[in-house]
């Protein structure tokens, strides 16, 4: 995954150590930014494990807000949906 400045073209990677398989914006949506969490679900070849990271989608190059580790590994080509309480 990388972030991609519209203004200068420049990128960067984010999360290069891992397997991205799942990833979903909650919030806002662009180009205001503003209250949005990414979150990503990751898949750690070296320990054959999974997370769900969330990440502040204001600074996605930041450390995770928060890394919620998985009992169990998510496998490659998961997909999911997030949909609202009243739904």
């Amino acid at each position: 995954m990388a972030t991609l400045d519209l203004n200068s073209g420049a990128t960067a990677a984010v999360l290069d150590e891992v397997d991205i398989t799942e990833l979903s914006v909650i919030g806002e949506i662009p180009p205001l930014l503003d209250g949005v969490l990414v979150l990503v679900c990751v898949y750690r070849r070296a320990t054959d494990t999974s997370d769900l990271v969330i990440l502040d989608g204001n600074d996605i190059e930041r450390a995770p807000v928060a890394t919620v580790r998985l009992p169990r590994r998510i496998p490659a080509g998961f997909h999911g949906a997030w949909l609202a309480n009243d739904r």
